[in-house]
């Protein structure tokens, strides 16, 4: 709800003391993911951090972290296809300074 994506919760918040400003860190829930292309269910490659937005909030420079999870498809070492790495989408609209 804070971040106004659904799916992803808040793990972490952090206040700079030199200028007052968050960091919100958020994550996904873990779930099973299906390939894009051939719908076998996904190895995970971790969580690498993507810079979502970075928005004022309650007078205060907030910075949105997203520990975005990324898989890759076991599928192309049966030869199903070619490799197949993807991250995880969210199809929200993201916000944008008016």
């Amino acid at each position: 709800m804070l971040v106004g994506l659904d799916g992803v919760h808040v793990i972490a918040v952090e206040r700079d003391d030199a200028n007052g400003a968050l960091t919100v860190t958020v994550e996904s829930a873990p779930r099973l993911e299906g390939c894009p292309r051939c719908g076998v269910v996904a190895v995970s490659l971790g969580r690498p951090v993507v810079e979502l937005i970075d928005a004022p909030m309650a007078g205060r420079p907030v910075r949105i972290r997203w520990r975005k999870r990324s898989w890759r498809c076991p599928g192309s070492r049966l030869v199903l296809h070619p490799k197949v790495l993807f991250t995880v989408t969210d199809t929200a609209p993201v916000p944008h300074p008016p």
